[in-house]
């Protein structure tokens, strides 16, 4: 049996601490490297939200989204984007409040003219 050299070991991943697992495959590092893009992108929604940039929010959502859509990032549903996007509508939709930008306003006529 070869045992392996010391490049070897030192390139294998290694748990920060007791506490934390080894990665021991490709895939499972690809999941936590989508997860956290995933976070990235949320947090930054999270952001967004805070500033009041309604538009960048929504827009790091989906790119949230997406990544759990287009890659396995180990979750399936996320009540953090959701409670982001009940706050962008919520903001969204209170009384005078019009869309920040051209592109917004076209978007919430032709939403009107539809309903």
């Amino acid at each position: 049996m070869k045992t392996p050299s010391a490049d070897q070991a030192a390139s294998r991943p290694q748990a920060a601490n007791d506490d934390e697992p080894l990665i021991h495959t490709r895939s499972q590092r690809r999941i936590l490297e989508n997860h956290q893009r995933f976070n990235e992108h949320a947090s930054t929604a999270e952001r967004m939200l805070r500033k009041g940039r309604l538009h960048e929010a929504a827009m790091h959502v989906v790119l949230a989204a997406r990544v759990t859509v287009h890659t396995h990032a180990g979750i399936f549903g996320s009540r953090r984007l959701e409670s982001i996007l009940q706050e962008i509508a919520s903001r969204s939709c209170s009384e005078g409040r019009a869309p920040a930008t051209k592109e917004g306003r076209r978007y919430q006529a032709r939403a009107a003219r539809r309903h």
